[in-house]
């Protein structure tokens, strides 16, 4: 699932057409994370930045040392061909033994960088998104249900004339929507039910924990708060097929009301081990920093510092300084001189080979991955 998403300044058709005492609001932050839980499934009803003229999408393009496409322009047969062919399936017959094998080594650490990059980006994202998804929905089947009783079983299905409930199953809690459906077993879910967004009830003491199928995730998330501000993160288990986290995490929360205005700040520490195939080991320590100003206008700012270690691919790599910087304004991409701040330098046995990087378009914010073989969309942001 890659994070190659973007945000718009709408709320989702979930969010901004369920009869709520207040209307939901989903923030940049968490049409983002979202976005990054359901973009494997190909919905409808999210805005997923497209991928132009390509049938297979980036995240799928799996790390595999033997599977380069080393192609040659020479002319050259029997060595020179064989060696190519041997290293990357070459697509054509090399010009040599150095040009084949060096095509495909270039791919393949093409190919491993994107992944180190992209697969120790989403957890954090697909932490927050799975919370906040999972209050949404938690809301709405609440609501739908006639608001008297906290609901966390049955199925909301998202449709053009808005949301819909039914009470079955019994036995989870399902978001289907076009294209495929999102399922939760809640185990804990407690906090202040009057709270008007995922924001709020997240800035409030709570406790929450469950379990997340999207058919390509398949995870326990869970997230508590004391009434001091401090509390714990937690994901372990399978995301985007192949790969499998075991992270933890302590959150810090202040929230302070004045003048009518009310400012958040989330402050994250998450942690732990990824690992995955062909030798996919990799230590990651990922602090998040959200900041949301509620006032006559709502003002957010969302900082990741990451840092890699660990091996794939049989290269060792690491990351000390990689951080993504993003701002909005009413829910629009703004301030590009904070979104320039994003940058990092990713490594493989020491040699620099890629890392974070910002580019502001006429109409949208990106941040991409620099990678040996040119970049790639990691987030699209309108502006």
């Amino acid at each position: 699932m890659l994070m190659r998403v973007t945000t718009t300044n709408h709320p989702t058709a979930l969010s901004c057409r369920v009869p709520l005492a207040r209307r939901v609001f989903l923030a940049p932050r968490v049409l983002l994370a979202v976005q990054v839980l359901l973009a494997s499934l190909s919905t409808a009803c999210l805005d997923l930045f497209p991928v132009d003229g390509e049938e297979d999408p980036p995240s799928r393009r799996r790390s595999n040392s033997g599977e380069g496409e080393g192609e040659g322009e020479g002319e050259g047969e029997g060595e020179g061909e064989g060696e190519g062919e041997g290293e990357g399936e070459g697509e054509g017959e090399g010009e040599g033994e150095g040009e084949g094998e060096g095509e495909g080594e270039v791919a393949s650490l093409a190919d491993t960088a994107r992944e180190v990059l992209r697969v120790t980006a989403i957890p954090a994202q697909l932490l927050d998104g799975s919370l906040d998804l999972c209050w949404d929905v938690v809301a709405n089947a609440t609501a739908l249900s006639g608001g008297n009783v906290l609901v966390t079983t049955g199925t909301v299905t998202n449709t053009n004339a808005g949301p819909v409930y039914s009470a079955t199953p019994s036995d989870a809690l399902i978001f289907a929507f076009p294209g495929g459906q999102v399922r939760f077993n809640v185990t804990t879910f407690q906090g202040d039910f009057s709270t008007a967004n995922a924001v709020e009830f997240y800035g409030a003491p709570h406790a929450v924990a469950f379990d997340i199928d999207t058919g390509v995730d398949n995870f326990t998330a869970s997230s508590t708060l004391a009434a001091n501000g401090s509390g714990t993160l937690a994901a372990d288990g399978i995301f985007d097929d192949i790969y499998t986290m075991d992270l933890v995490g302590q959150r810090n929360t202040v929230v302070e009301f004045d003048s009518g205005a009310v400012d958040y700040d989330f402050n994250d520490l998450l942690q732990g081990t990824i690992t995955g195939p062909q030798g996919f080991d990799v230590d990651v320590v990922d602090r998040e920093r959200y900041h949301a100003v509620f006032f006559e206008n709502f003002a957010e700012d969302h900082s990741s510092d990451v840092q890699v270690s660990g091996s794939a691919g049989g290269r060792q790599w690491s990351m000390t300084d990689g951080a993504i910087r993003r701002t909005f304004s009413n829910g629009l991409a703004t301030e590009a001189s904070f979104w320039a701040q994003t940058g990092g330098t990713l490594r493989a046995d020491g040699s620099v080979v890629g890392g974070f990087a910002f580019r502001s378009r006429s109409n949208a914010f990106d941040i991409v991955l620099v990678l040996p073989d040119g970049e790639e969309v990691l987030e699209q942001h309108q502006r």
